[in-house]
C-alpha cells in the first residue's frame, strides 16, 4: 500500500462508486435492492446496506432476499 500509494476500501464502496449508484439514485422515490441472504453481517457492509446508504432521505428503499431453509 505504501509504495503504490494505495487504499483499503469495503467491496461495496468499490462497486457503488463504480457503478454511481448516488448519481441514478438521486431523485428517486423508492430504491429496491437484494441480497441473498440478510443477517447480522448485513449492517457491516453487505449490498442492501451500502445501497440504502446511497438513496435520498426522502426515498423508501426496500430489501429483497430469497429465503433459505
Amino acid at each position: 500500500m505504501l509504495f503504490a500509494n494505495a487504499k483499503l476500501k469495503k467491496g461495496i464502496e468499490l462497486v457503488l462508486e463504480e457503478l454511481d449508484v448516488k448519481g441514478i439514485c438521486h431523485d428517486a422515490d423508492l430504491v429496491i435492492t437484494g441480497e441473498g441472504r440478510i443477517d447480522g453481517q448485513t449492517l457491516y457492509g453487505k449490498a442492501p446496506i451500502g445501497v440504502a446508504s446511497c438513496a435520498p432521505h426522502q426515498a423508501r428503499v426496500i430489501a429483497i432476499w430469497r429465503q433459505c431453509r
